[in-house]
């Protein structure tokens, strides 16, 4: 028999063609494998997110990533975030700075002014130990300050207003002791003088007063700002006699007011000679033997001795004793009641009269008190 194809048993060819069918669905299989294997399985290729260790461990079902971590020694970091500061800002160290500023300006246009004497300026500098003081204090808070406390940074700004407000406060009392008072004319005693006669020329303001004091005299200067030079005295004195003479001194500098305040014993039967740009005079509780006024202002007088001459010269209110015997000499005003000579006009009086002299050109009222 022939071993040809042609003669092959019809039953063999159907197995070598299912034989084919089979190999064919082998080699094909595994590839199909293999990509549903990559499809489901999502830890192949690193893809899963909790995959295995370096050393090839794997979860467990069940276990989580927090689980693995705390195998291999991991711990947990727990991150605490502070709220941020707020800054506290008092009104108390706004409020006393604003008072130092405002002090400070209506101090300065006070001098500027002339309401009140540059020689405020030296006093507030000779009390300097007080700024070693302030200075100390608020040296001693700064600790407390860097910790928070925002209302003790009000106390230098208060410390400096306090500062303030007490010296001018001296200044204003005359305290003797400050620098201001320094050109000052306290006077010699009282003892064995009896009559004195001042005379006094300022540009300014004159103020005279009667004291109570051990001094024949004293010159003060006004507190408020002018240009009256500090006051400079010659005194003669002759039991029971006392002559002095007052003027300024060219040299007065910072020491310069609007003024002098003279004090005159009250032992003492004076006789003033008064010139300066505005007077103000009292001389009623002291005895006078005479008096010449140049000057814009009032005068008033007590007891006047029989005889005296009081002359004035400018616009003055003149206030005298009622009942008291005058002369008047000139033109003035006078109360009703005064009769007319031919010299000027008079008032009769128990005594001998003193006699009023109102120069050319001055307008006096007379005014009985």
């Amino acid at each position: 028999m022939s071993d040809s194809p042609d003669s092959a048993d019809p039953g063999s060819g159907q197995g070598g063609e299912s034989e084919a069918a089979d190999l064919q669905a082998r080699s094909a299989s595994p590839v199909v494998d293999e990509v549903a294997d990559n499809d489901l399985n999502p830890d192949v290729d690193g893809l899963a997110p909790d995959a295995g260790t370096d050393d090839g461990q794997e979860m467990s079902p069940g276990e989580s990533s927090e689980d693995v971590a705390e195998s291999f020694g991991a711990t947990e970091t727990t991150v605490a975030v502070e709220a941020p500061r707020v800054k506290v800002i008092s009104i108390w160290p706004i409020w006393a700075w604003t008072m130092v500023a405002v002090v400070t300006v209506v101090v300065g246009l006070g001098i500027g002014v002339g309401v009140l004497s540059k020689t405020l300026l030296l006093d507030v500098i000779s009390f300097w130990p007080a700024f070693v003081v302030i200075a100390l204090i608020f040296a001693a808070l700064i600790p407390r300050l860097r910790k928070g406390a925002p209302r003790l940074s009000a106390v230098l700004p208060l410390l400096l207003l306090t500062y303030l407000g007490v010296t001018v406060a001296l200044h204003v009392a005359r305290w003797d002791e400050l620098p201001s008072t320094s050109a000052d004319v306290p006077g010699p005693g009282i003892a064995g003088v009896t009559d004195g006669r001042i005379e006094l020329d300022l540009v300014g303001e004159l103020v005279v007063r009667p004291a109570d004091q051990p001094e024949l005299y004293r010159i003060l200067m006004l507190n408020r700002g002018g240009e009256t030079g500090a006051p400079s005295a010659l005194e003669i004195i002759a039991e029971p006699s006392a002559s002095i003479s007052v003027g300024q001194r060219d040299d007065s500098g910072w020491f310069q007011s609007a003024g002098w305040d003279v004090k005159l014993s009250l032992a003492v039967t004076w006789e003033v000679e008064a010139m300066a740009d505005r007077v103000d005079i009292d001389l009623a509780a002291v005895s006078s033997g005479g008096l010449t006024v140049e000057g814009d202002g009032e005068v008033v007088v007590g007891f006047v001795r029989p005889g005296s001459v009081i002359e004035l010269d400018g616009t003055i209110d003149l206030f005298v004793r009622g009942g008291d015997h005058i002369d008047l000499v000139g033109k003035a005003e006078v109360p009703d009641g005064w009769s007319t000579t031919g010299l000027g006009r008079s008032t009769p009086g128990p005594s001998d009269p003193f006699t009023v002299i109102v120069k050319e050109g001055a307008i006096v009222t007379v005014t009985e008190r």
